[in-house]
């Protein structure tokens, strides 16, 4: 049971988060999606999504606020 996890490929964490910015960015293609979730794993791709949605929303807040009064 065990080997066949063995044998998958993992993502870095930078590939994860370079595929979780092209998903939010609506750049991927479905057969490059299928193979992110063959070959990485479900809980880093939620927190990585966790985390770039984080990211995103404060980095939005700082421009907002920096270009109004």
């Amino acid at each position: 049971m065990s080997d066949t996890n063995n044998n998958t490929p993992q993502r870095t964490p930078l590939q994860v988060f370079g595929n979780i910015a092209a998903v939010a960015f609506a750049v991927r293609t479905d057969k490059k999606s299928g193979n992110d979730f063959r070959e990485g794993s479900f809980k880093q791709f939620v927190f990585g999504s966790l985390v770039f949605t984080a990211v995103f929303i404060t980095a939005v807040v700082s421009v907002v606020k920096l270009v109004l009064p």
